[in-house]
């Protein structure tokens, strides 16, 4: 860790996300119940994207379209909204215990694409890691 402690801990960022993931799933569940899909999907990224955009102006730097990875923040918008609106649609018919566990499978599709795409090393300990998650997660959705 750094000077930030916590803050620049990847395992504590993780369970900050986490924990605000799942009350995204909790709220998105609510709002489906009076609300179409697509609105509330609208309305939530706009302030997402206003908290961004604010987190954004905090840090030094600035916007560098330039680097040749900016296409993969764009591919990642694409992926993002896309798979936003599969599980907010998800949502307004699904239970959210059921909807969310399932779609918390990306981790299994982020792992074989890490080893795949990014040459990230296969141990045993991912393996058993992600066969359980896997498992657990088979379980939870039934």
């Amino acid at each position: 860790m750094t000077e930030h402690g916590l803050l620049s801990s990847p395992a504590m960022l993780a369970v900050a996300a986490a924990g605000g993931w799942g009350f995204w799933a909790l709220f998105t569940k609510l709002a489906t119940r009076s609300a179409e899909p697509e609105v509330v999907l609208v309305i939530s990224y706009l302030v997402a994207s206003a908290l961004g955009v604010g987190y954004f102006l905090s840090t030094p730097g600035g916007l560098d379209i330039s680097t040749a990875d900016f296409g993969f923040a764009v591919a990642a918008g694409v992926a993002t909204g896309l798979g936003s609106i599969m599980y907010y649609t998800g949502l307004k018919y699904g239970d959210v215990g059921r909807v969310t566990t399932i779609t918390g499978l990306y981790f299994v599709f982020s792992a074989i694409l890490g080893v795949l795409l990014l040459r990230e090393p296969v141990t045993a300990r991912k393996v058993i890691g992600v066969v359980l998650g896997a498992v657990a997660i088979g379980i939870l959705a039934r």
